[in-house]
């Protein structure tokens, strides 16, 4: 994450392989994301405060320096949006796709 885009924009998924992403905020402020999709996955979340395991992620924040993995089991294949919803860096171009094959 940087000011305002995520790189890679586009990622790449097998259906039913684990998967690990880690987060990144190189950036000079906060950022973060949502999806839908993730929302309806069991997922564990790790930064330097918590291990967290939920059935499912609404958002995730990250302070400028701040990293986060996040691991999931993806099983729906398609394209999903994910964006930052702070106000105003969406319309900048903050936004990425997780592609599930």
């Amino acid at each position: 994450m940087t000011e305002f885009r995520f790189r890679p924009a586009l990622i790449r998924l097998t259906s039913g392989q684990p998967v690990r992403l880690l987060l990144v905020n190189q950036g000079q402020i906060a950022h973060q994301f949502v999806t839908d999709y993730l929302r309806t996955v069991a997922v564990t979340v790790v930064d330097a405060t918590m291990h967290v395991e939920s059935s499912g992620l609404d958002i995730v924040r990250l302070e400028p320096g701040a990293m986060a993995s996040i691991e999931f089991l993806p099983r729906s294949k398609g394209r999903f949006p994910f964006a930052c919803t702070i106000e105003g860096h969406r319309e900048a171009g903050m936004v990425w796709v997780l592609e599930v094959r």
